[in-house]
């Protein structure tokens, strides 16, 4: 296994969209339940500052970074690597395999538009797709962590897509990964509901004033970090 690379002090793999499948498939079949995390800079900006936060984002299992800032951040100039972050290669993997070996999937979501979105989304492009239930957070009939993780026990046991913001994703899993009877979490955070806005024009000016935010952390990170302060 490959080391693991450093961001604003957060240590996590470097894997290509292909060797997070494969480690994700080893783990299955060991049977143990697998987590997986999309990373981005919002994450590390904030696990910068949380050390709780930080040491969940080390415990995943697998990670992919999922950002071009971020490989940019860590000197990641592979021409490879850039394209899977920008054509969402590790979720496009996962899912056909998810088809081919005619696993189920179940989805659960922050707010209820982001359900919606994501399951019409699936729907159009990866029709053969198990889906067998969808939930958001904001229209569960439960309110507390037990009742979700009730919720979405009964309905699968193979792969959960979370798509919930950080640092409310990985403080769930924390909180429940022993009760959760899943093969594998995937932690996609908002990857499809930023790029579905993405597409349609939205938030471009946040997204711009979120770069040069993370760049100047990490620049400053890396200056304190060389001066030993």
């Amino acid at each position: 296994m490959k080391e693991k690379i450093e961001i604003l002090g957060c240590r996590i793999h470097d894997l290509s969209a292909l060797e997070a499948l494969e480690q994700m498939e080893e783990q299955i079949q060991s049977g143990a339940m697998c987590s997986v995390g999309m990373i981005n800079r919002k994450m590390l900006m904030y696990a910068a500052k949380d050390e709780e936060y930080r040491l969940q984002i080390e415990k995943l299992d697998v990670t992919v970074i999922n950002d071009k800032e971020v490989l940019k951040a860590v000197n990641i100039k592979d021409t490879q690597r850039k394209e899977e972050v920008e054509e969402n290669t590790f979720l496009k993997l996962l899912l056909k395999d998810a088809m081919r070996r005619k696993r189920t999937v179940a989805l659960l979501t922050e707010l209820e538009e982001e359900r919606i979105t994501c399951e019409k989304l699936l729907a159009k492009y990866y029709k053969d797709l198990q889906i067998i239930g969808s939930f958001s957070i904001e229209e569960s009939p439960v309110e507390d962590d037990d009742g979700i993780v009730n919720m979405l026990n009964a309905v699968t046991e193979d792969i959960l897509l979370v798509m919930m913001p950080c640092p409310d994703q990985e403080r769930f899993l924390a909180a429940n990964r022993g009760k959760l009877g899943i093969k594998v979490w995937v932690g996609i955070g908002t990857t499809m509901a930023d790029k579905y806005s993405s597409d349609l024009g939205m938030g471009f000016f946040e997204r711009l004033l979120d770069k040069r935010k993370f760049k100047r952390q990490v620049s400053r990170y890396q200056s304190e970090k060389e001066n030993g302060l």
